[in-house]
């Protein structure tokens, strides 16, 4: 169980790194010059945020598939396992969507943004190989 913990550390901040590096490399302007502002405690702070790939799109992806994987570990949803993976997904596709209804990401700053989480997960997930072993999982699931 360490290590599905040690995989969601590594999963989230990395991920959120690897993000904020390629919005900075790439640097790509949102739609229609856009720039946020953040109001903190009174305080405004001009950050210029760029539009690839969509932040809020790849975290809403890396956390659906997280919970999927954590749904998928358990044995005591077995029934529930797809239904709730695929309310997953449509929920973070949904998010993913609203950035382009706001106008505040261009399609292709999603479609990256999902896609690259999905390959983040897989490639985390084949070098640390967390969860429960084959053996393991056939005698939690009955």
């Amino acid at each position: 169980m360490a290590m599905v913990y040690i995989y969601g550390c590594l999963f989230f901040v990395g991920g959120v790194l690897i993000n904020t590096v390629l919005k900075q490399i790439i640097a790509r302007d949102r739609p229609y010059g856009i720039e946020k502002s953040i109001d903190y405690i009174g305080e405004v702070f001009n950050l210029l945020s760029y539009s690839f790939p969509s932040g809020h799109s790849f975290r809403a992806m890396m956390l659906a598939l997280f919970l999927s994987f954590l749904v998928y570990q358990s044995y005591k949803l077995s029934r529930f396992k797809r239904i709730i993976s695929v309310g997953l997904m449509i929920l973070a596709i949904v998010i993913a969507l609203s950035r382009v209804v706001l106008a505040v990401h261009f399609p292709s700053d999603i479609i990256a943004a999902v896609l690259y989480a999905s390959v983040w997960f897989v490639i985390l997930k084949m070098w640390l190989n967390p969860g429960v072993k084959e053996d393991e999982s056939e005698n939690l699931n009955r």
